[in-house]
């Protein structure tokens, strides 16, 4: 991370993911983590009129490096009509 300078990251495996990221504090780096978060977890989002109510970890963070990736955020989204109430 510290070479290609980026602040943040993850590292997944088949069960978990960890997410990273990186303190500069003066000349010292600090590299913070969070608890594995199991495959099977999943974000969920809700309110009036959001029929999106559950995303996997693993399709959230495919989406983001999608996004990170490109400057068209027309490109991919995900389709919400995939998605109902739990």
């Amino acid at each position: 991370m510290k070479e290609n300078g980026t602040r943040f990251g993850f590292i997944s495996t088949y069960n978990d993911t960890v997410f990273l990221k990186i303190v500069e504090q003066g000349h010292k780096y600090d590299l913070l983590y969070s608890e594995p978060v199991p495959h099977h977890h999943s974000v969920v989002k809700g309110g009036v009129g959001c029929q999106l109510s559950q995303i996997s970890v693993r399709l959230a963070i495919l989406f983001l490096l999608y996004r990170a990736s490109h400057e068209d955020d027309r490109s991919w989204h995900v389709d919400t009509s995939l998605f109902t109430g739990a």
